[in-house]
């Protein structure tokens, strides 16, 4: 198997942090059990300084996790790619480059993972049904939405229906002001806190309800960020409607101060007729602090190196995708493109009712409904 991952920042190596990123430690994970000898492993790259930085991080991911093998990670620039030399295709580039790098390799024919959000608008969820029409059948596509393998969603998932009816879901999540400021500084006035966190729990909530949303109101701030030159807002709020008769309401930011103790604080509550399910996804019951370290509540289960393996339900979804590919795994879990449609039209709206402050509804129409 020949894997390509268009992309070589935060998510995919660590680069600007002390960490080892996720996509590209879970694919060397996945060369310890492929039964493929030719796996090999290219990150494309978007400039020639990302590259030298690639090049260290993957050297220090394989002596990490034991794996000896030097040639098993290649680098190249992205205008270099040719999409046909490869098998599958882990898209982790900005949201608005999406589009562009998933119709290339569509039309080369690639399985495809694609990080959240899949593209930003209608069109081009049309643009790549289209494509996806003259695809082959076994094609696999995926969004790469991880929190599918949260032990805690299973959870929910599990006893959504001891609650009764449901009335309405309340999301709080937030990330710290470097996000925007310092790892997606070159991009992140193109995006905003929704766009960037939102999708993740509105998967969640259709995953747990089977549920779709049909139209929202939002609204949001800018100052923080647009103190410092980024026009984008530094926190969003909004109500969605869902199918089934209840309503979420959402808190969403990515200017948290940077002591706060955990990297995302993310918390979720379903509220039915009979009970309550509520998980406080940002304390995992694990605190740190000492006289050299602030008080810390780190989320061990989602990627972490544990010896000399990759382990968490971060890394469980990109292996998940690698098994489908391979063959070895046939059930799929992770949603299809063709499923995760909904998913980019809701923050669609969101981001048109941020600009007209108006209720906008969710628009489900489909390529075929345009013939």
């Amino acid at each position: 198997m020949k894997l390509l991952i268009v992309g070589s920042g935060m998510y995919v190596s660590g680069r600007g942090t002390d960490e080892i990123g996720t996509i590209l430690p879970a694919a060397i994970e996945f060369s310890k059990h492929v039964t493929n000898p030719n796996y090999q492993i290219t990150v494309a790259c978007t400039s020639l300084e990302s590259m030298e930085q690639l090049w260290i991080r993957s050297d220090i991911i394989r002596e990490d996790l034991r794996v000896k093998d030097d040639a098993l990670v290649d680098c190249k620039l992205i205008d270099e790619i040719n999409y046909s030399d490869y098998d599958a295709c882990i898209v982790a580039i900005p949201d608005k480059n999406h589009f562009e790098v998933i119709s290339s390799a569509l039309k080369a024919h690639l399985d495809i993972l694609c990080v959240k959000p899949l593209v930003t608008t209608h069109e081009e969820c049309w643009g790549i049904e289209a494509l996806l029409t003259d695809a082959p059948k076994d094609i696999i596509t995926a969004v790469e939405f991880h929190k599918r393998f949260d032990k805690s969603n299973l959870t929910i998932r599990e006893n959504i229906n001891l609650i009764g009816d449901l009335l309405n879901v309340s999301v709080e999540y937030s990330q710290p002001k470097t996000i925007p400021l310092k790892h997606f500084k070159n991009w992140s006035s193109t995006s905003n806190p929704f766009q960037y966190l939102g999708p993740h729990y509105i998967d969640i909530i259709s995953y747990i309800t089977h549920a779709k949303p049909t139209g929202v109101k939002a609204v949001g701030q800018k100052k923080y960020c647009k103190s410092k030159g980024i026009d984008t807002y530094d926190s969003v709020q909004a109500m969605i409607e869902w199918d089934k008769g209840f309503n979420s309401m959402w808190d969403i930011s990515w200017v948290d101060d940077l002591n706060s103790p955990s990297f995302s604080n993310q918390k979720i509550r379903f509220h039915g007729t009979k009970g309550k399910i509520e998980a406080d996804q940002s304390n995992r019951g694990i605190t740190i602090h000492s006289d050299d370290q602030k008080y810390t509540q780190p989320n061990p289960y989602f990627s972490k190196k544990y010896g000399s393996s990759f382990r968490g339900y971060g890394c469980d979804s990109i292996i998940h995708f690698l098994s489908l590919v391979e063959g070895s795994e046939t059930s799929q879990l992770l949603p299809t493109f063709a499923e995760s449609m909904t998913n980019v039209k809701t923050i669609e709206a969101v981001n048109n009712s941020l600009e007209t402050n108006e209720y906008v509804p969710v628009d489900h129409k489909i390529y075929g409904d345009l013939n």
